[in-house]
């Protein structure tokens, strides 16, 4: 048995701002020659999180063609690696980014949601309450609190 890749896993910042920390490279997390970027260890789930940072909230058929996979082999694949359909884990790393706008800049709704590349303020309101349970500016007051991994979990 093998451990499930998960979103939380290999999160990276998509702030300018964000510098790798040691303990990310010692454990071999972000590679010292291309410091930018997480490593699964499968070019796959690398390669997505790569599109994920590049064109954000896309169809998954869209992530499918760029990725060179059937839709149904991709979330086949993911399945077995990550427990859960490539959707679902498309959309726990974008809520991921979301909330890390909402926690370290000043971005209204409406710059994140363009930010996204969703076509409509309501639907990233909607998009996002239905997988962070809040609405995004209820999250923004809400998440201060003093275990800061609380912020980052989903209820599975």
């Amino acid at each position: 048995m093998f451990k499930k890749i998960l979103p939380e896993d290999l999160y990276l910042s998509v702030l300018d701002s964000y510098k790798p920390s040691e303990e990310d490279l010692w454990r071999g997390k972000v590679a010292p020659d291309r410091p930018a970027r997480y490593l699964s260890g499968n070019e796959v789930i690398d390669a997505a999180v790569d599109l994920l940072h590049r064109n954000r909230h896309q169809t998954c058929d869209f992530y499918a063609a760029r990725l060179g996979i059937p839709l149904r082999d991709l979330n086949g694949f993911y399945r077995v690696m990550t427990g859960m359909n490539f959707e679902m884990w498309r959309d726990r790393y974008l809520v991921l980014m979301t909330k890390e706008l909402l926690e370290k800049t000043k971005m209204s709704s409406s710059e994140i949601s363009a930010w996204m590349k969703f076509s409509a303020v309501n639907g990233f309101a909607r998009w996002f309450s239905r997988l962070a349970g809040r609405q995004p500016i209820e999250w923004r007051r809400g998440w201060r609190g003093n275990d800061p991994r609380a912020k980052y979990h989903f209820d599975d």
